[in-house]
């Protein structure tokens, strides 16, 4: 293993630049006031900044020694310590310095930059681990197991974004309430007709090009471009047909966000589809149609098992797209952690526009590590169990 990851130490060197020139914590009277900036320096008492350095200087020299696992779970470990530590003291110097309701304490520029860096630095740490996927998972939650807790403790209460959160409470309920039930319809309907599309473009070569061209046509519109020219035709349905309008389907909210949605999502997987077909032996074919298999019989027992490391990639793609394609659903009145985000917007307030957005990231990061599980688990699967006992 190399005893210098030239990554690690670039990424390192950034953090040191961003605890100096930019601002860790922010302090306003209130949300339309710009917040004066507290750095790193700033917030540690003395004894507390010089245990701060030194785990960061234990990190640095770490880089560059022959590493083994040990000393890798060791960087892990002072990884979240930093995390930790870092999270504590924004909200501990908020605690003891909150005098009055009028003074907000918001979490600023340089601590989400730190926060992101130090991700990447964890990412990369769990490269070079050997062990499974679900192992290296397990360890990069541990590793944030402190900061998550005490974003649940009454530690945290007086930072301006859990204040967010307490005050939009319901509100935050129900937009995740919408945001799943717009990302399930969209996986629902998706599912189905992209497995069936995917096939016929293996089968049928012409169609499989004009069909592949009409979708790739379909993502080079804009999303809410694509929103929009749904509208007018929606509306004139439900017009003509009262009861779309009494199941939801109308101009705006759900109905026009999971078909635009499903439009978009076509690609990834039909693509994916294709691809896992195409890659499937020729010789594992004729074994099958020798074992007296139909059509339908190879393409669900042997096709789709053999492909569905690929498919599972595609669906992936296409989940944690519609995730984040979900937000531009709010204009339409789609709600979702799309209104929040837009609501902080319009009244620039930056702790309710990360109200929405950080649910999002980690919601798409979550589905992201559970479909790269159900892909390592479909490479175990295989159907040659179904041919022998043919």
């Amino acid at each position: 293993m190399k005893a210098l990851n030239p990554v690690l130490l670039l990424i390192f060197c950034t953090t040191i630049l961003v605890q100096k020139f930019f601002p860790i914590l922010g302090v306003a009277p209130n949300r339309m006031m710009q917040p004066i900036g507290l750095y790193y320096s700033d917030l540690y008492e003395y004894h507390a900044l010089i245990v701060n350095v030194a785990l960061q200087f234990v990190l640095l020299l770490s880089f560059f020694f022959h590493l083994n696992k040990t000393r890798l779970l060791l960087i892990l470990l002072i990884f979240s310590l930093l995390l930790s530590d870092l999270v504590f003291i924004c909200a501990d110097f908020a605690e003891k310095n909150a005098s009055t309701n009028r003074i907000r304490f918001s979490l600023s520029c340089g601590f989400w930059i730190l926060v992101f860096l130090w991700f990447l630095m964890v990412i990369e740490t769990l490269q070079q681990l050997t062990y499974l996927l679900w192992q290296k998972i397990s360890l990069g939650m541990i590793i944030y197991l402190p900061i998550i807790l005490l974003f649940f403790s009454n530690k945290v209460d007086h930072l301006s974004l859990v204040q967010e959160f307490h005050a939009n409470e319901d509100v935050f309920r129900q937009a995740f309430v919408e945001h799943f039930t717009i990302v399930g319809l969209t996986l629902f309907f998706t599912l189905p007709i992209a497995i069936a599309l995917g096939a016929l473009c293996h089968s049928a070569h012409n169609f499989g090009r004009y069909c592949m061209q009409i979708l790739g046509l379909i993502q080079t519109l804009p999303s809410i471009a694509l929103f929009g020219l749904l509208l007018e035709p929606l509306s004139l349905l439900s017009n003509i047909f009262p009861f779309l309008s009494y199941i939801g389907i109308k101009g705006i909210g759900i109905a026009p966000a999971v078909i635009a949605l499903v439009l978009y999502s076509l690609l990834p997987v039909v693509r994916s589809v294709l691809t896992g077909l195409n890659l499937i032996p020729q010789q594992t074919i004729d074994a099958a149609l020798g074992l007296g298999m139909t059509q339908f019989q190879l393409l669900f027992q042997i096709k789709i098992p053999l492909a569905l490391p690929i498919i599972l990639s595609g669906i992936r793609i296409m989940v944690v797209q519609a995730i984040g394609l979900a937000m531009i659903a709010a204009l339409i009145g789609a709600g979702g952690f799309g209104a929040i985000m837009f609501r902080g917007l319009a009244n620039s307030a930056l702790d309710l526009t990360l109200l929405g957005v950080i649910p999002v990231i980690i919601l798409a990061m979550a589905v992201d590590m559970l479909f790269r599980l159900l892909e390592t688990a479909s490479l175990h699967d295989k159907p040659t169990i179904i041919i022998a006992n043919r």
